[in-house]
């Protein structure tokens, strides 16, 4: 009996010290792409593909609703208030926002996830 709870003990030691290891390992090579950087590009990528653009948010359209432009165009994002951070943003601060790209039933917007203001 004391041996099958060591050896279950030993087990679930070894499980949970590999889990953290495996949580930091990711791939990178071919078949990887690269986050988008550009608003023309994030109008050709498929939804959910990962995106990093710099560039204005030039108004807001609704709630949580923003129209962004960088040198390629323009687009719309969605940031939820609380991801500025209290951050002040206008028109003429320089901004980089990491999200997603979200398509819908003919809409198209990057759903925000972190923005940052670049200096």
């Amino acid at each position: 009996m004391t041996k099958h709870i060591l050896t279950s003990l030993a087990i679930i030691g070894m499980a949970t010290t590999a889990a953290p290891l495996a949580a930091q390992a990711e791939f990178v090579g071919p078949g990887v792409s690269e986050s988008i950087k550009t608003v023309a590009d994030a109008k050709n990528a498929y939804d959910d593909t990962y995106v990093e653009l710099t560039g204005h948010i030039v108004n807001k359209v609704e709630d949580e609703t923003y129209m962004f432009r960088d040198d390629s165009g323009d687009i719309m994002i969605e940031i939820d208030d609380d991801d500025f951070r209290g951050q002040k943003v206008t028109p003429e601060t320089t901004i980089m926002i990491k999200g997603e790209v979200d398509k819908g039933w003919g809409d198209l917007e990057i759903d925000v996830e972190w923005l940052e203001i670049k200096k």
